[in-house]
């Protein structure tokens, strides 16, 4: 048996690997590998820190979506590289947002046992920190949509202008027709 281990250890890592689910790693074995001037390294995640990821993802894209409709609405971006990004146009802003989170979550997963500053908590800690900080981010993000839609009529092409009721409904006026319609 010892010289079977042997002789796998001495082969190097085949890249079809990855998909050999046994004797990976995927959580530190020794209490000494939680040292703080150690850098542990995982390879195999839970199912957990996967949806988390996945839910960090998505949050991106509606994140940068209604900060798009937001710009629509007279808003700004307040980060001057995600600024640029909207000048560029929307495909380079939400692929850019997208992007920049993509490698921060991939960086988070690799080292996620790294302590931050010193103390127990740990960067994997952060990915599901993060995931709450985006549905905040995301509930804040739409009151101030509803806000602003209500405050700024919004033109739909060809159909003429939303503006509020007076009964919380939306009145939809057309320019080329002489009526108005209610949207409930």
């Amino acid at each position: 048996m010892s010289r079977r281990i042997a002789a796998r250890r001495q082969r190097p890592t085949r890249w079809w690997d990855i998909f050999n689910r046994a004797g990976r790693r995927s959580h530190l074995r020794r209490s000494s590998d939680l040292e703080a001037e150690r850098c542990p390294i995982v390879d195999r995640h839970d199912a957990t820190t996967g949806v988390l990821v996945v839910l960090v993802l998505l949050f991106t894209l509606a994140d940068g979506v209604l900060t798009l409709l937001l710009l629509d609405h007279s808003c700004e971006e307040a980060n001057p590289f995600m600024a640029y990004l909207v000048e560029r146009g929307p495909l380079w802003f939400l692929g850019g947002k997208y992007l920049l989170t993509a490698i921060g979550l991939a960086t988070f997963m690799v080292l996620k046992y790294y302590r931050l500053f010193g103390t127990r908590l740990r960067l994997g800690h952060c990915i599901p920190i993060l995931a709450v900080m985006y549905v905040v981010l995301l509930v804040y993000q739409l009151s101030i949509f509803r806000m602003v839609a209500l405050s700024h009529p919004l033109t739909v092409p060809g159909a003429g202008r939303v503006e509020p009721h007076p009964d919380g409904r939306a009145l939809l006026t057309n320019p080329h027709r002489m009526s108005e319609e209610v949207i409930e």
